[in-house]
């Protein structure tokens, strides 16, 4: 019961945050996330979190932390791509595989890509800080 739970509200989640990303400025920004990646990124760190809780408040855990967790995860995940896809877009215009990447192709800006890659980062951290409520959970999370 436990674990088929977990998995509904798994997949409730993947089917709201993808919602997000149906525009063509959602498209770019999904790809200079890396959704796909941070996405598995955030539904693993939900099912750690929710497997670590055998005993606590079932509805508190697995809807309000484990969200929490998944978030602040995901943002994380979300924020360090951006940074990659900053770092490596001279090497992505050389590369037949990596030069339609949003940024390679020029067609979302370095500000723009920066902006949110800080946005994630600083959202995140702040969502693990009131799931953890200290500066560690955030801190291992950079």
């Amino acid at each position: 019961m436990r674990l088929a739970m977990t998995i509904i509200t798994v997949a409730v989640m993947a089917t709201l945050v993808s919602a997000l990303f149906k525009s063509a400025f959602g498209r770019e920004l999904r790809s200079l996330i890396k959704f796909q990646i941070s996405l598995m990124i955030g539904v693993s760190s939900y099912f750690g979190f929710c497997l670590n809780r055998p005993h606590q408040d079932f509805l508190l855990d697995f809807f309000l932390n484990g969200f929490l967790c998944f978030v602040g995860v995901f943002l994380l995940s979300a924020g360090a791509s951006a940074l990659n896809n900053i770092q490596d877009r001279h090497r992505d215009k050389n590369m037949v595989r990596t030069r339609h990447r949003p940024l390679a192709s020029g067609r979302l800006t370095v500000a723009l890509a920066l902006g949110v890659a800080i946005v994630c980062l600083v959202v995140g951290s702040v969502v693990l800080y009131l799931l953890g409520r200290d500066f560690l959970v955030p801190t291992v999370g950079l």
